[in-house]
């Protein structure tokens, strides 16, 4: 029930932004808002996909809870964007409502899931050391992205216009990269459990970001190819590795 109601919120506020993009630009930088329509498209595209998760789910398909809460992962990520860089326009509530939801609902799910059911899944053999291998790129490779940016902005005293990704990627997202490759590399059952969910999180945010770059000759602006080529390979490599990790999962 939660996880529709916060589809819904999103669906909304996703279309509204697509439609009226003028709301984000008193809060935004006008290089951010190609980015911004873009998450807003595939935001569109995960509200509906976990609609469509929930009936699979419905029907016993159990690879189906992944999928369901990667994309919720998806949205708390996007949407605490929003809420934490102060986007006060008419649907700033419900951008902090869609965090607190998909928080409440990814709680509920495992106060409630079966893990010893996965346990038996994940038994069976998988790429579990690729996978890992593919993680512990991604979290070098953005600690080093990343890092490159904050340093020299403390060493001067700018501020960066994508602080609050600094502070999730580093502070939580990255982190947890890190955690799941070691799980995975450990033959930890709730590895196998968390991989896909972290990959499609990770595929999702990695198109939108790429395809937010390509808008940008749309608002006058010069695509960055380096930007291009790294969430292209963060956004379709881990959509593919996510595919490979839900392979043992019915």
């Amino acid at each position: 029930m939660l996880s529709g109601l916060t589809s819904a919120i999103a669906f909304i506020v996703s279309w509204g932004g697509i439609l009226s993009p003028q709301i984000y630009l008193p809060f935004t930088p006008s290089q951010i808002l190609p980015g911004a329509i873009s998450q807003d498209i595939i935001s569109v595209i995960a509200s509906l996909g976990i609609v469509v998760c929930a009936i699979a789910i419905q029907r016993g398909v159990n690879r189906a809870w992944l999928i369901w809460l990667g994309l919720l992962g998806y949205l708390f990520y996007g949407y605490a964007l929003y809420a934490l860089d102060a986007i006060y326009n008419q649907f700033f509530l419900a951008y902090i409502a869609i965090v607190g939801l998909t928080v409440y609902t990814v709680i509920i799910f495992f106060a409630h899931v079966n893990l010893d059911y996965y346990q038996r899944i994940t038994e069976r053999s998988k790429p579990r050391r690729v996978i890992a291998i593919y993680l512990l790129f991604l979290f070098t490779l953005f600690n080093i992205v990343w890092l490159s940016q904050i340093l020299p902005a403390i060493g001067s005293g700018l501020q960066s216009g994508v602080n609050t990704v600094f502070v999730l990627d580093l502070a939580f997202f990255l982190p947890l990269l890190a955690i799941c490759a070691v799980l995975l590399l450990h033959r930890k059952p709730f590895g196998d459990l968390l991989a896909p969910v972290i990959l499609i999180k990770a595929g999702t945010l990695g198109v939108s970001v790429f395809f937010g770059e390509l808008l940008k000759p749309q608002f006058g602006q010069t695509i960055d190819p380096f930007m291009v080529g790294l969430f292209a390979v963060m956004g379709f490599a881990s959509l593919a590795f996510a595919r490979l990790a839900l392979t043992q999962f019915g």
